[in-house]
């Protein structure tokens, strides 16, 4: 049965497109695309029956305005008094229920808007997760209706590049809500750049030269639509993601996996969910906890060009096999169908 969907959206960053634009525009499902912003005052009722008229599933990822879980709730409330039904479902990539102490995600949240949030996913017909643990979360703490529909890439926008490098570049797409996520990566960073000097480049997409305490190539951020582009252009040789093992980032998806690989990278992350859920430690990536972990990976494949080739092949095939977005579309079709 072909379901009308209203997918509200607050603008359209990487988020939005890998959780909103890009699945729903590829399901059998008519999606109508909305930037919601309440312009003028209007009965509850009346903005009820417009919704209505767009979609009877409503799908949510962000708050475009922090009145939206209550205005939503009261019009599904004045529908079905009316005998229209209608299915709210969240979506969900980020347990922002449990940011930590001192993480600049806070500033963009703000424990009103994550109060917020937690009514809407709680009174949810539906919650999709981007992972098991942050499914796990939900089903514990909030909903225990939710599904993991994970992240995947559009494989037609990556292609190979072949240029060799005169040195190692070994390179992490950063941003300050990573900062206390370095940890043991940096100490070992910091002794492999004094090991190696000038024959490795430390880099970074984002953030600043200050950020490891050696010399470092900065990147600046760019908008998303080019984001996939850059990165290849870059043409690391090794990409890393360091973080540490709390709640918050159990809850996070294998993005960096995905989108360095395909960009050509060899891949060392933090020995954490979600890269433990998907990577082979030695095949696809390396998990590291220890400082010893980290220079040990780092100095492999720094060493071992061979080895870097075999890593992000591995990883490569795995990534055509279960994270094409084509694959992943039934699986949606599917989820509004049974609702």
């Amino acid at each position: 049965m072909k379901r009308k969907i209203l997918a509200i959206y607050s603008h359209h960053n990487a988020v939005e497109e890998y959780r909103t634009f890009r699945p729903l525009s590829r399901i059998k499902h008519k999606v109508t695309f909305v930037d919601y912003v309440l312009k003028k005052r209007r009965k509850v009722g009346d903005i009820a029956e417009t919704l209505y008229k767009k979609g009877d599933i409503w799908f949510i990822k962000y708050l475009p305005d922090n009145n939206l879980p209550a205005l939503l709730l009261s019009c599904r409330q004045i529908l079905r008094e009316r005998g229209k039904k209608v299915k709210i479902v969240v979506d969900l990539d980020d347990n922002v229920f449990e940011i930590p102490f001192g993480n600049i995600a806070m500033f963009f949240w703000g424990n009103s808007k994550i109060e917020k949030m937690a009514s809407l996913v709680k009174y949810a017909d539906l919650v999709i997760c981007s992972t098991e643990p942050l499914k796990d979360y939900v089903v514990k703490n909030l909903n225990d209706k939710a599904v993991v529909l994970k992240n995947c890439l559009d494989l037609d926008q990556w292609e190979d590049t072949e240029e060799e490098n005169d040195v190692v570049k070994i390179g992490w797409v950063y941003s300050k809500t990573h900062i206390p996520d370095i940890g043991e990566c940096k100490k070992a960073i910091q002794e492999i750049k004094k090991e190696y000097g000038d024959k490795i480049s430390i880099e970074l997409f984002g953030g600043d030269n200050t950020v490891f305490d050696v010399e470092t190539v900065v990147h600046e951020p760019i908008e998303f639509r080019q984001y996939h582009y850059k990165l290849m252009r870059l043409n690391w040789d090794i990409s890393i993601a360091p973080l540490v093992d709390n709640e918050f980032n159990r809850g996070k998806s294998n993005i960096k996996w995905l989108e360095s690989t395909m960009a050509g990278s060899a891949f060392i992350g933090s020995k954490v969910a979600p890269y433990t859920d998907s990577i082979k430690n030695g095949k696809t990536g390396y998990l590291c906890k220890t400082k010893a972990q980290w220079k040990k990976a780092l100095k492999t494949l720094i060493d071992d060009k061979t080895k870097r080739k075999e890593i992000r092949q591995n990883a490569y095939n795995e990534i055509v096999e279960k994270y094409d977005i084509e694959k992943e579309v039934e699986k949606y079709n599917q989820v509004f169908e049974n609702l």
